[in-house]
């Protein structure tokens, strides 16, 4: 019933409700926000081998029709990588400006490399840092041989 109201047909309800349960399980690592390729793979475990493998073009058409429910998924674009948010709520400029530089390191940052490449102060770049950890889509590395503490953005890790 909801696929037909929604014009989905049942091939993108079925998928989209797939995506949904595979966001929502990955949801604890990656703090709603998952690359599609990522997403792609988990949503062809989750339909087993039984079954066609969908595609990027696939899942991607099905979160486009699932942002019509106003349910917080849509696909932004950070550096090369297409990312899916299954979180409401948006990414400011300094978010998408951070999350782009983590990109291009494959997944990593200091917040002095930050401040360094995009001209941010301090507490710009810590206060936008915060939010991302506040929501779990940053992890912080205190452990590294260095000594200096490391952004890592699980959805942007070079694989």
């Amino acid at each position: 019933m909801w696929s037909e109201l929604l014009g989905f047909g049942d091939f993108y309800y079925e998928l989209g409700v797939q995506a949904v349960e595979a966001c929502m399980a990955h949801r604890p690592v990656n703090g709603g926000l998952m690359e599609i390729n990522e997403l792609v793979e988990q949503v062809n475990k989750r339909r087993g081998k039984k079954v066609q493998a969908v595609s990027k073009d696939d899942v991607a058409q099905a979160i486009k029709k699932l942002n019509k429910l106003g349910s917080g998924f849509q696909m932004i674009q950070v550096g090369n990588k297409t990312i899916v948010q299954s979180v409401p709520g948006e990414l400011n400029r300094d978010h998408n400006q951070i999350l782009s530089h983590a990109e291009s390191q494959g997944g990593w940052l200091r917040s002095k490399d930050v401040e360094e490449k995009l001209g941010y102060s301090e507490d710009r770049v810590q206060q936008a840092l915060q939010a991302l950890l506040n929501e779990g889509q940053a992890w912080v590395d205190d452990g590294h041989a260095d000594g200096k503490r490391r952004f890592w953005f699980p959805y942007l890790f070079n694989t």
